[in-house]
């Protein structure tokens, strides 16, 4: 029994001690200031997006299939020109509607339709 009433002081002792927690700044980026979908184009199997973007911000492209709630190909970029051109391989989707989203650092979003069959 004292071994235990020992044991649990030492523990409450080491328990109680400060830790050090180094927290690096997350680099958000710069504030998005323009976000516009110039073209979104399917060519090839492939889907060909220009995009309005701001220099240093943070960007998401995710594709849905029409009315789905989780993403079948996603990607991220920090743009690097005021306008940024994306491709995104629709090789193994099947044929059908799909959504483009495009969301910014800020949740910001903008919806669009993309017909896997056809150009709109």
């Amino acid at each position: 029994m004292q071994r235990l009433i020992i044991f649990l002081f030492l523990l409450f002792v080491i328990s109680c001690q400060e830790i050090e927690v180094i927290q690096e700044p997350i680099n958000l980026g710069a504030e998005s200031k323009v976000m516009a979908v110039n073209s979104a184009v399917v060519k090839n199997n492939a889907l060909e997006v220009t995009l309005a973007t701001t220099p240093g911000a943070k960007y998401a492209l995710a594709i849905y299939t029409f009315g789905g709630k989780e993403p079948v190909r996603k990607l991220g970029f920090t743009a690097d020109s005021p306008i940024s051109f994306k491709k995104i391989s629709l090789d193994t989707l099947k044929h059908g509607m799909y959504d483009l989203k495009v969301i910014n650092i800020s949740g910001e979003e903008i919806k669009r339709p993309i017909n896997h069959n056809n150009y709109l």
